[in-house]
């Protein structure tokens, strides 16, 4: 996986992305998995982006960030557990880390980000017409047409419409935030798992060093 602090990706990376994740997520040879593949591709999880303004918040940063996020927790997998541990949950980290952040591709036909669109200089006399263009600072906003639902909660809602997740897979995603989304905090401060925080740990690296953004993991918006 490449260096991810770029602004944009070009079609073939994207292409390089999909491929790759789908591959990892059959190597599980979990029952349903094609399901989930077909609808993350018809909900465009592959070309979205991962942020509105910090960390892979261009077309296709979603899927680079989850892949991200797998490497990162295959080491402290390994690190922590040892070879044999971590086999023990290897398809367990597979499928949160990849599929950890699908509710970013929004829901009930509503994407999740929107082009957040500013005011492009001020109207004249000769053009007194408001003009807009899509912000360079934050070029996306979470949909307000969508409820305020945590991501990690959509994102486990989403997938099991399709795919049965173990108890301790659907805990891990609904609160790979951990205690910086303000909800979690109630749920799971003093009953973290070990695939929760890998999880955690794994999508705060991947976020805040490799991928470069800052307060990624506060909101998702």
């Amino acid at each position: 996986m490449e260096d991810n602090n770029m602004n944009c990706i070009k079609q073939e990376q994207i292409d390089e992305h999909k491929k790759e994740i789908i591959d990892l997520l059959r190597s599980t040879k979990r029952e349903g998995i094609d399901t989930v593949i077909e609808e993350l591709e018809e909900d465009g999880f592959f070309t979205a982006p991962a942020s509105s303004a910090h960390h892979s918040n261009y077309p296709g940063g979603l899927a680079q960030h989850s892949l991200n996020v797998l490497q990162m927790a295959e080491r402290i997998g390994v690190a922590l557990l040892g070879g044999a541990g971590y086999n023990e949950i290897q398809n367990s980290v597979i499928i949160t880390t990849l599929l950890h952040d699908t509710g970013k591709v929004g829901d009930f036909e509503k994407e999740f980000y929107v082009p957040n669109m500013v005011q492009d200089g001020r109207p004249t006399k000769a053009n007194p017409v408001q003009k807009y263009k899509q912000s360079d600072k934050k070029p996306w906003k979470r949909n307000p047409e969508l409820t305020n639902v945590p991501h990690g909660i959509r994102s486990a809602v989403i997938i099991e419409r399709y795919f049965e997740l173990t108890e301790d897979e659907e805990y891990a995603i609904m609160y790979h935030d951990g205690l910086y989304e303000p909800s979690n905090v109630a749920v799971i401060k003093g009953h973290e798992t070990p695939l929760l925080m890998i999880l955690h740990w794994a999508d705060f690296w991947a976020s805040h060093v490799i991928e470069g953004g800052e307060n990624t993991e506060e909101r998702e918006d």
